[in-house]
């Protein structure tokens, strides 16, 4: 809300995120016998073609195992989906569209490597009263002409209440 981007604050949200399998470690295959060496460069994830430079096996991608059965949790992924709580921290002045990144918030990665960025799109919603033009607020207060030519002190609304200003 408006009164939120004025004053701060913090807000719950709830993400799915992609978390590494818990039952076998990201691995993909099943714990109990997933795994076996790759008969084609006999675990050693090296290319043994008659070739000058030796690569990596294409069998096995270098890993030097060969998944034979998949991990049921993730179906061989590697990944599960998670319903995560987290508390975002609205900064005072935001306005829609700006993105918030929560580091290390994101998706786990498939290999090796950093948990992913979460980056929060604001959206705020309009106000019954107030339109917003940068980090200025405006409202239609209506006058008589008689108090704008002869001046007079008028009530005006503010996010936090009511105060008056002067009309000269």
């Amino acid at each position: 809300t408006l009164e939120d981007v004025a004053t701060g604050g913090e807000r719950d949200i709830e993400v799915r995120r992609q978390v590494t399998c818990r039952t076998c470690g990201g691995q993909g295959a099943d714990p109990k016998g997933g795994k076996v060496a790759c008969s084609a460069c006999d675990g050693t994830g090296k290319s043994s073609s008659r070739r000058v430079f030796r690569t990596q096996c294409p069998h096995c991608d270098g890993t030097g195992m060969i998944t034979v059965k998949k991990c049921e949790t993730c179906t061989g992924s590697g990944r599960t989906e998670q319903l995560e709580s987290l508390k975002v921290r609205i900064p005072k002045g935001v306005a829609t569209g700006q993105k918030l990144k929560l580091r290390a918030k994101g998706n786990d990665p498939r290999a090796a490597g950093e948990t992913g960025d979460l980056y929060v799109i604001i959206n705020v919603t309009e106000h019954r009263l107030f339109q917003r033009r940068g980090s200025d607020l405006f409202c239609t207060v209506p006058i008589q002409l008689t108090q704008a030519a002869l001046g007079t002190e008028v009530e005006v609304p503010t996010l936090d209440g009511k105060t008056k200003i002067k009309i000269n």
